[in-house]
């Protein structure tokens, strides 16, 4: 009820995809509510050139609200360069309650809660995604943190077959996919174990978190 009331008060929202966008406001709050908002995309093919275009409405007084597509906006989700010019024109930010697949994940794994450390998308190329991995298991050694990462869905299954082939046996690996459907799925166990498993991710959306 509190975010509904929140969101009744917006006028523009800034979204990635505007049908699903205002099918997803028609669906919360009404037909007639969402074929009255302003809208304007937001996702990553957006310039930073583009961005103050985007904060305009705002400037005159217009209360808006950036909507992501799945996850909390900014957050490993566009729209950290348009909070960040908000902030530089004295536009207030104010954040709202969401699922975040990042910290439900932490939260359910096992791993370090206390020290925890976010790196975004693992590097595609061969030589520099298994750098990085090994950089990442090091550090967590050494931090004694967790330490989390995602990639594209359609890319997890190779991903988890590198992870499986050069971290340590006993870095404890969490595999958090399908976060809040029915398929959900969430394990902590040692690289040595995960090697034994046959899971198969199917294209789901994943968080991976590992801990040395």
């Amino acid at each position: 009820a509190y975010l509904k009331s929140i969101i009744q008060t917006i006028e523009y929202f800034i979204v990635e995809n505007e049908k699903s966008a205002r099918k997803n406001l028609s669906m919360f709050i009404g037909q007639d509510f969402s074929e009255s908002r302003h809208y304007a995309v937001l996702d990553e093919h957006t310039s930073l050139e583009s961005i103050p275009e985007l904060l305009k409405p705002l400037q005159t007084g217009t209360t808006a609200g950036i909507l992501s597509e799945a996850g909390l906006p900014c957050v490993a989700d566009p729209g950290s360069a348009l909070i960040a010019l908000a902030h530089k024109e004295n536009i207030t930010v104010v954040p709202h309650p969401g699922p975040s697949s990042l910290f439900m994940a932490l939260s359910a794994s096992g791993l370090n809660g206390q020290r925890f450390m976010f790196d975004g998308y693992i590097p595609i190329e061969h030589e520099q995604r298994n750098k990085r991995l090994k950089y990442l298991e090091q550090l967590s050694l050494k931090e004694r943190m967790s330490i989390g990462f995602i990639e594209t869905p359609y890319r997890n299954q190779k991903l988890f077959d590198v992870i499986k082939a050069i971290l340590r046996p006993e870095t404890q690996l969490c595999i958090a996919s399908g976060l809040m459907t029915p398929d959900e799925f969430i394990a902590t166990k040692p690289i040595k174990v995960w090697k034994q498993t046959n899971y198969s991710f199917s294209k789901t959306p994943a968080v991976f978190i590992l801990q040395a």
